[in-house]
């Protein structure tokens, strides 16, 4: 288990998607450019914002069965978060 202790998530009433919010400094372009050289696909905030907003959140789907390889997956992008916030 990757202890990150610097997040908030949604709590969705529906659909399959969580809006991760990182500390402020944190840059989520940079994880999903990490994330992308892994197949991992996250969608980051500014996508969702026409002005400088959300750089630190990223949109995660959540809509796939649990299986090894989303493990493994969710594994990479924890360890892509803590070395980013170093």
């Amino acid at each position: 288990m990757i202890e990150l202790n610097c997040y908030a998530s949604s709590h969705p009433s529906g659909g399959h998607v969580l809006w991760v919010e990182l500390p402020a400094h944190f840059d989520a372009l940079e994880l999903y450019e990490q994330a992308y050289q892994h197949q991992i696909s996250i969608a980051p905030g500014s996508m969702f914002s026409a002005s400088v907003a959300y750089q630190n959140c990223f949109r995660l789907n959540c809509g796939l069965p649990w299986s090894e390889q989303l493990d493994q997956a969710m594994k990479i992008l924890g360890n892509l978060i803590k070395n980013i916030n170093q």
